[in-house]
């Protein structure tokens, strides 16, 4: 029982790491179509901006 476990979980991981290869390489060609037809992906990165003059709900600034 316990055997068939342990097989049934390599299995199982075999199964994701697959799994998540594929995806990786889907991803990879869905990019590379868009880029075809849109040109070059860029992400930005943003960064949220702190106001300087905070103050809690009693009115104590931070």
């Amino acid at each position: 029982m316990k055997e068939e476990l342990k097989d049934e979980l390599e299995e199982v991981k075999d199964y994701i790491k697959t799994r998540d290869k594929v995806m990786k390489e889907s991803i990879k060609q869905i990019d590379e179509k868009v880029e075809c037809y849109l040109g070059p992906i860029e992400t930005e990165k943003k960064t949220m901006e702190i106001p300087k003059n905070l103050h809690s709900s009693n009115g104590e600034k931070w």
